[in-house]
């Protein structure tokens, strides 16, 4: 029974294709396959149980994160646990810890440091670069020009030798199903939906 709850399946069977496989994801940047990795360390039998207790772990410093900057982590538990699959079987958790930890370090003594924890966001998935003018804009309403252009360097730095290739094979994706884009195309019923770029789509 165990063996069969532990068995990867939907994205976690894609995590672990990756991860066993050795194979960079076509779809994210390359360091999420350290993720991955991570998960299979003790091999396809138990890559979904380590997976989850490495999501539940995350969210605990999450959680940790949040109540250290004085906000309600019971807010943020009502927005994701009822997610179930969606926040469980996904890796968005991760580059959503390292951004909530920059802002965190950015109130510290040590702002220097939240353009390191902003930047393995950025490694793992794009999105927490949005954030990266609200922390120089902070740097400079402060005075701290030089901590600034030293927390620029630490932040482009691995970037620099990130791979990229992942950004074109969005550019060929279709809507996915999940998305409010989707629905009034969903409604549509001479939509056709095909599984593509490993996820179901609409074009």
């Amino acid at each position: 029974m165990i063996e069969g709850l532990a068995k990867p399946w939907g994205e976690l069977a894609l995590y672990f294709k990756y991860a066993s496989e050795n194979t960079i994801p076509a779809e994210y940047p390359s360091v999420s396959l350290w993720l991955f990795k991570m998960a299979n360390i003790f091999g396809e039998q138990y890559f979904t149980l380590v997976w989850y207790f490495l999501v539940a772990t995350a969210s605990l410093a999450v959680v940790w994160l949040v109540k250290r900057l004085r906000g309600n982590p019971y807010v943020y538990l009502a927005g994701v646990l009822p997610l179930g699959g969606l926040f469980w079987d996904r890796f968005d958790v991760f580059p959503a810890l390292f951004t909530i930890l920059a802002i965190y370090l950015a109130k510290s003594k040590y702002p220097i440091f939240a353009f390191n924890a902003l930047s393995v966001g950025v490694l793992l998935k794009v999105y927490p670069i949005i954030l990266l003018p609200v922390l120089v804009l902070m740097m400079i309403r402060d005075k701290q020009y030089a901590k600034l252009l030293i927390g620029l360097f630490v932040f482009c730095l691995p970037l620099a030798f990130m791979n990229w290739d992942f950004i074109s094979f969005h550019k060929d994706r279709g809507i996915q199903i999940e998305s409010i884009r989707a629905l009034p195309k969903l409604l549509n019923k001479e939509s056709v939906v095909e599984y593509k770029h490993n996820t179901f789509e609409i074009k």
